[in-house]
């Protein structure tokens, strides 16, 4: 079960790519998805010499008696049979976009997953009551399947869902064969078989294009974003701000220190631009010290070395420049 989810999920996105991309020409599928549906195949071509091998001389009642294999079916079932309640009740539409998704991926894998086991129920020599309750479960499994593909293709992006959904069958697939089936037992190389679901999943991901969860450009999951929500960089973007306004002069606020003397020396209109320059400069790196100190004195302990030096740092704070007052200028 463990290793025929994988094959069929990688054959499927092969053959998208090469039919829809390379034969009919309807979707484009950029280098990174590319690159990630090989990664996805390679995976799988490796998957059979490193995973579980067969066990032909299981038991079915004893392992389907076990605790954990009870709890994970019962899991699954119930999981696969609330999804489609909330599906059926639910304006799936109406969600946001991520509850769409976790709504779907949760009705795909775990349909998926009981689909794939009671399959391999059906052709063992299992009790009258056990294989009609399989056959149960294959019809309905099938059934939810289908229905969850229907809304699927109208409620979610494709081009993000695919590549996560595919992640989802495939791990929630593999843990199903290392609980209820115990695969556990006859796997060739553990190394070997957690790198290949490793590969599975960033070739998953790759296939996701430009799409970039984690990117500091992501205004939802960024850290960039992250940050700001939290308030960390309120106050350097204000400071940032401040320091774009003050190099409008095309000048830093510590540069040209001698350049602003000069200019007092050559007239008087030219002396009081260079000395209102000069002040620009000194307020503003009295405000950067005042909110360097109250920002991030509250972060860092005055005890840790360093402290001083990492605010300066941040905001580019230079105290060999001594600030000038000027009571007659303005900014």
């Amino acid at each position: 079960v463990s290793i025929v989810g994988p094959i069929f999920l990688s054959s499927q996105l092969l053959a998208n790519m090469v039919v829809f991309g390379y034969l009919l020409g309807l979707e484009e599928f950029i280098k990174d998805m590319r690159v990630g549906t090989y990664v996805v195949v390679t995976a799988v071509t490796l998957l059979p010499v490193v995973g579980p091998t067969a066990q032909d001389d299981q038991n079915v009642s004893e392992l389907l008696s076990s605790v954990p294999a009870l709890a994970w079916s019962c899991l699954n079932v119930g999981c696969m049979f609330a999804a489609l309640l909330s599906l059926l009740l639910l304006d799936v539409s109406a969600l946001k976009e991520s509850y769409r998704m976790l709504l779907l991926l949760v009705t795909r894998a775990t349909a998926f997953t009981v689909n794939l086991t009671v399959s391999k129920l059906v052709i063992l020599d299992i009790s009258t009551a056990l294989l009609v309750v399989s056959i149960f479960l294959k019809v309905t499994s099938g059934a939810i399947i289908t229905y969850a593909l229907v809304i699927q293709s109208t409620a979610v992006s494709q081009a993000k869902f695919a590549p996560l959904n595919a992640s989802a069958l495939i791990l929630v697939n593999a843990t199903t064969g290392m609980i209820i089936w115990q695969d556990w037992r006859v796997v060739s190389s553990w190394t070997g078989y957690c790198c290949v679901f490793v590969q599975l999943v960033l070739g998953n991901y790759l296939l996701l294009g430009d799409v970039d969860l984690l990117s500091p450009e992501n205004q939802k999951y960024g850290r960039g974003e992250m940050l700001r929500k939290t308030g960390i960089l309120k106050k350097r973007d204000e400071i940032r701000s401040l320091q774009q306004e003050l190099n409008a002069d095309g000048e830093d606020y510590d540069m040209f220190p001698d350049a602003a003397l000069e200019g007092t020396q050559q007239g008087n209109g030219a002396g009081q631009t260079a000395e209102r320059r000069m002040d620009r400069r000194a307020r503003m790196s009295t405000t950067k010290e005042a909110w360097s100190s109250v920002y991030f004195d509250d972060a860092i302990p005055p005890s840790s070395r360093g402290a001083t030096n990492r605010r300066r740092t941040i905001f580019a704070i230079d105290d060999s420049a001594p600030a000038r007052e000027s009571g007659s200028a303005i900014c």
